[in-house]
């Protein structure tokens, strides 16, 4: 029997993936026509409850 495993790393954990997911927020920004937000805020948010992303994502 073939087994996987896939691993989400989202907060940072196992790598530092600050490099390519502050970019990729701020293209999504742009291309939705959003304020474009500072690479700070983007990084506070990195680990955070999904719940207070979308609060965060609503209020900009």
């Amino acid at each position: 029997m073939r087994s996987a495993l896939l691993i989400f790393d989202l907060d940072g954990t196992l790598f530092q993936t600050e490099s390519a997911t502050v970019p990729a927020v701020q293209h999504t920004f742009r291309d939705t026509g959003l304020e474009v937000q500072s690479t700070e805020l983007i990084l506070d948010f990195i680990g955070s409850p999904m719940s207070e992303l979308a609060k965060w994502v609503q209020s900009v």
